[in-house]
């Protein structure tokens, strides 16, 4: 560094210009100290000392001139230096790469002032980082400590780069961000665990749990793990707390109705403590313990009757579990034993709490046979209601409502009962055994559904296809005489019958008035019987085989017709009329009968039991 610094001795023009300047004064002065020394008088030996002694003194401040710019020279080279140095080391502590450096032609004060400003932009980097760091720092030990964990490790030496420093941040910001989640949780929590000690009427016993309860002390709480923890866990044991509370109240409460209904207790001081003894806490549960006991005290003195009760209760929950005779014989012994004790008592209450545990058990499969048994039982009205004589009477679309409801149900119980069989495979799987309805498997009670199902729609058919013969055979000996009133008939002017020939139509003008015939009491009108070829030919069919079929038992009704027949033959002179007898089972078309008057007629057909209509 200094030999690269040092001076060649070449002097510029302006140099060598102040050169001679320097050097003319210094003669003018020389001259001037002559032209004084010579006024002495001084010889030639004392002059030559003062000579000496003025180039000693002239040397001497030359020679002190020039060592002091020596020094100075050497003290900028030494502060150059210094500033590379000290250069040196800030790159260093800030992670980036020294700058080449050469001497300038301008000089060692342009070097000096050039490696000043370099190194102090160099120093406020190092400030700014420091100053960020140490913020950095202490956020992080803050956070750190108050969520119970060790600081994250930040570089101090060299420093940080910038990148690193934003890395610094973001992790920072993480932490900071989990503790306000941990604050509002906290915040939660207690809220939570206040409303739950309310509920439960829980009485804190710890400081911590006092803390929390009240809001003492919360300004310092620090959301770490362990404290975070802590909370949790008091949280989760209130939760608890109610739960088992909530267990034993359900409990208590079936035990108390249990032991209202055997002790026939008044209904009203039942709703009365009821409505007194409300909520889920302590306080409730006691009173419910209390009151079990006082049930239970009274129930013991009167064991006898109330083993009866639970017989009748353990028998009606054994039909609703569907327990077979076999199942059942193992408590047979005891439902027969006479000799009414506790301990008699407390079986026939484990037994029934042994059959509801059963029936919780396997909730879902009695549920889906309620359902499949609904189901089933809906098939069959829906089967009803579509053989009903007055099914076509379509009001408001019933039919097409009943025909969707069908298909739903078809739809249901196939899903219903892949369900139960499912049920029964994880039942077997996990008891070992099958899962029975009295004495029958779920695969059984399925299949024998279906063949009852089957049996009654046979039975349906089988009744409906008898009922059916029944009726044409009914129909075919029944009288069926057909005639219609003159509104229904359309009576015309023009067509008349005699009371003799009934079917021999007289032919009148259609402007001509109405044609009677009278009789002895009353002139009878009558009115043209209309009968279709297709009518004719079905009831000479029908009668054909009336007189062909072997019947072993005569009907009913063909004997009232028959003696109604006979009667009616032995009247003579009587006038032959057409009456419309109705049947709910069939039209059929009988000769005219021969009647004297139309109330003889009425008469006799109210003696045989058949609704008429006469239109005279």
């Amino acid at each position: 560094m200094r030999e690269n610094m040092d001076i060649d001795g070449s002097l510029s023009i302006c140099e060598d210009t102040r050169v001679k300047r320097i050097l003319q004064s210094v003669e003018t002065g020389l001259r001037s100290w002559y032209s004084i020394v010579n006024t002495f008088g001084l010889n030639e030996n004392d002059k030559v000392k003062w000579e000496e002694e003025l180039q000693d003194e002239i040397e001497a401040c030359v020679n002190d001139c020039h060592a002091a710019a020596i020094e100075k020279q050497q003290a900028l080279i030494d502060k150059i230096e210094s500033l590379l140095t000290e250069s040196e080391k800030m790159c260093k502590k800030l992670t980036i790469q020294m700058p080449s450096f050469a001497p300038t032609n301008q000089g060692l004060y342009n070097d000096e002032k050039y490696l000043i400003e370099l190194v102090k932009g160099w120093q406020e980097e190092i400030t700014t980082r420091t100053v960020e760091i140490d913020n950095l720092k202490t956020r992080r030990d803050e956070v750190s400590k108050s969520l119970g964990r060790e600081p994250f490790f930040v570089k101090e030496s060299p420093l940080p780069s910038r990148d690193e420093i934003e890395m610094y941040k973001i992790k920072l910001q993480e932490l900071e961000v989990e503790k306000q989640h941990r604050i509002e949780k906290f915040r939660d929590l207690q809220e939570r665990i206040i409303a739950l000690s309310d509920e439960i009427k829980f009485m804190p016993k710890l400081d911590f749990e006092r803390d929390i309860i009240t809001g003492d002390n919360l300004l310092f709480f620090e959301a770490s793990d362990e404290n975070m923890q802590r909370v949790e866990q008091f949280h989760f044991d209130l939760l608890e707390m109610r739960e088992k509370i909530e267990q034993e109240l359900n409990k208590l409460r079936e035990a108390l109705e249990h032991l209202w209904k055997v002790l026939e207790e008044d209904v009203k001081y039942c709703n009365d403590f009821i409505q007194t003894h409300v909520g889920l806490n302590y306080k409730t549960l006691e009173a419910f313990k209390t009151e079990v006991k006082r049930c239970e005290l009274i129930r013991k003195t009167n064991l006898g009757k109330f083993i009866v009760k639970l017989r009748t209760e353990l028998i009606d929950r054994w039909n609703e579990a569907g327990f077979a005779e076999a199942r059942r014989a193992e408590f047979a012994i005891y439902m027969e034993d006479d000799m009414f004790t506790e301990d008699l008592l407390t079986l026939h209450d484990m037994q029934i709490e042994r059959v509801k545990a059963y029936l919780r058990n396997n909730q879902e499969i009695f549920e889906l046979l309620k359902q499949r048994d609904v189901l089933y039982k809906r098939m069959r009205d829906l089967d009803e209601r579509a053989n009903a004589p007055d099914r076509f009477k379509n009001r408001g679309g019933q039919l097409l409502k009943e025909e969707k409801e069908r298909k739903a149900v078809t739809k249901k119980i196939p899903c219903i009962e892949e369900q139960l069989l499912n049920l029964a495979v994880q039942y077997e799987e996990k008891h070992g055994e099958k899962f029975t309805y009295f004495d029958d498997t779920i695969e059984s009670l399925i299949e024998r559904s279906r063949e009852v199902l089957e049996q009654e729609k046979k039975e349906q058919m089988s009744a409906r296809k008898q009922k059916r013969d029944v009726t044409m055979s009914s129909s075919k000996m029944t009288p069926r005489v057909l005639y219609k009133s003159p509104s229904m008939a359309q009576l015309s002017t023009r067509n008349h019958l005699t009371p003799h020939n009934l079917r021999t139509p007289m032919r009148t003008p259609k402007t001509a008035p109405a044609r009677r015939v009278l009789t002895a009491r009353r002139s009878i009108t009558k009115a043209k019987i209309r009968l279709s070829t297709d009518k004719k030919k079905r009831i000479a069919a029908m009668r054909e085989q009336i007189k062909s079929s072997k019947r072993t038992e005569p009907n009913e009704n063909d004997i009232e017709y028959s003696k109604f027949e006979i009667e009616m033959s032995r009247k003579d002179g009587a006038a032959r009329s057409t009456i419309s007898l109705q049947s709910p089972h069939a039209t059929l078309l009988k000769p005219s009968i021969r009647i004297e008057t139309p109330r003889t007629v009425d008469k006799q057909l109210k003696t045989f039991g058949v609704k008429a209509k006469l239109h005279f």
